[in-house]
């Protein structure tokens, strides 16, 4: 009977049952205050070949989107009307450990290969780094291992060679958002250890430049943010009004998600300016999340969720806009 509800409440999140969400917000300054996100226009995403989409980049006026873990190095341009797959581009040479966010500048895209849930334990996390100008505006292609940049790096607080968690998903240095702002990547850590205490990211920096050889860069830490009622599973950052949106999902039970978002920071320090934050209920497993092509509007993405042996939610891809007072 537990089992038969559980699997109810999954659905009516899935299909937008309307259930209640939690405004908070705090605006400091002359930060612009936002006054609603709104989420609409769901569509299913290919499938089977995006049922694990778990990152978001809108550039040039394409959606881009990946998959993670034990799937091919390849990038997808979708048809945000339709969730279909417009064009396959492959990175020559490259390996999928566990790809998990996408982001951009005017002259690259960026592909984060850092995720680190198993034992928390990676010693090969990565950024690849490829020019825009290397993709064809249509039709599939391969990108030469030579065009493509590496920024390997390793978190100074575990070392170059780390110890293993004793159990999976139980690890404060995994991450599945980053961001590009003028020569530095943000990385935001999913953070496995906080679940019992508020949740909570740390937010690491590394340089913009890629590495040759067998070197890595040392992420710097720069801020912790606490108590943020999420998971971190995905970020993106518009240049256009300084601000950065953040989503994520609580582990287990309902898979209850949060969206925040940051406006009018001083520097790289979030919390310098508003502080936007709504409960959005049970969007099963959000796993990315872009602005599109204004900051008034973007997309979430979900990977495909097994419910019980043979029913399972599918990959998808979501609409929102946010407003502001005026």
């Amino acid at each position: 009977m537990k089992k038969s509800y559980y699997i109810l409440l999954l659905f009516l999140g899935f299909f937008g049952s309307g259930c209640k969400t939690f405004v908070t917000q705090q605006t400091f300054g002359n930060a612009p205050q936002l006054t609603e996100f709104t989420l609409s226009n769901t569509v299913k995403l290919a499938t089977p070949t995006l049922d694990e989409s778990s990152g978001l980049e809108y550039s040039k006026g394409k959606l881009w989107t990946l998959n993670d873990s034990g799937n091919g190095p390849q990038l997808f341009s979708v048809n945000p009307a339709t969730g279909a797959v417009l064009q396959t581009i492959t990175l020559e040479g490259a390996t999928n450990v566990d790809w998990e966010d996408l982001a951009a500048d005017d002259h690259y895209l960026y592909i984060a290969d850092t995720g680190n849930n198993v034992s928390g334990a990676r010693t090969d996390l990565k950024i690849y780094k490829l020019k825009l100008d290397d993709i064809p505006m249509r039709g599939d292609a391969t990108i030469p291992a030579h065009n493509i940049e590496v920024i390997p790096f390793f978190y100074p607080e575990q070392g170059e060679s780390p110890t293993p968690t004793a159990i999976q998903n139980n690890t404060a240095y995994d991450c599945e958002a980053i961001y590009v702002r003028n020569d530095t990547i943000h990385l935001f850590t999913k953070d496995w250890t906080s679940a019992y205490d508020g949740y909570g990211t740390s937010e690491y920096l590394l340089p913009n430049v890629s590495r040759a050889g067998n070197g890595k860069y040392p992420a710097i830490f720069f801020k912790r943010y606490d108590h943020i009622n999420c998971m971190v599973t995905g970020v993106d950052y518009s240049d256009k009004i300084n601000e950065v949106i953040v989503i994520g999902y609580q582990n287990g039970g309902l898979w209850t998600h949060y969206v925040r978002i940051y406006s009018g920071f001083q520097g790289n320090d979030l919390l310098t300016g508003s502080v936007y934050s709504k409960n959005l209920g049970s969007l099963n497993q959000v796993e990315a999340i872009c602005f599109g092509n204004n900051p008034y509007t973007g997309y979430i993405s979900n990977e495909k969720v097994a419910v019980i042996k043979s029913v399972s939610i599918p990959a998808s891809l979501k609409s929102f806009t946010v407003s502001y007072k005026k």
